[in-house]
């Protein structure tokens, strides 16, 4: 069974995040056949989903004269 690591709102170090590939990495298992469960589909279109949410938002924004810190 696949896990899912939601990252967001999360601040790793590098050593922690070694750490935890590691860790990962000795769990996971080596099959002949891919499986649709560990396709990054769904995590990509989720991450584009709020890109683009966010690059909306910035637009209104400059549209708008309303100064955006860096």
């Amino acid at each position: 069974m696949a896990k899912i690591l939601r990252t967001r709102d999360m601040v790793l170090e590098k050593d922690q995040i070694k750490s935890n590939l590691a860790k990962i990495a000795a769990n996971s298992t080596i099959t002949n056949h891919s499986s649709n469960k560990t396709y990054p589909i769904p995590r990509l279109k989720e991450n584009c989903e709020y890109i683009y949410l966010v690059y909306s938002l910035l637009c209104d924004h400059l549209k708008m004269n309303i100064t955006i810190h860096p």
